[in-house]
């Protein structure tokens, strides 16, 4: 019978060490953010600019209102 302890298995020791680093580095974070910050910015102001030409241009009103103001 050979049984094997859960210190010399390099899963399970590599899996303890994951559970004891779990951290989330926010400087590493935003560091790669700011790095692609062109390509954020680009998509970003395509998605406002496809928006705005959408709901001003393209878009067709379902229900029209008027009124008449009296004085």
């Amino acid at each position: 019978m050979n049984s094997v302890l859960p210190s010399t298995n390099p899963s399970i020791r590599d899996r303890a060490s994951t559970l004891e680093t779990d951290e989330i580095d926010l400087g590493a974070l935003i560091h790669t953010l700011w790095r692609g910050k062109w390509w954020i910015s680009f998509t970003t102001a395509l998605a406002v600019l496809a928006g705005g030409y959408y709901a001003f241009v393209a878009a067709v009103p379902t229900y029209t209102a008027g009124s008449v103001v009296m004085l």
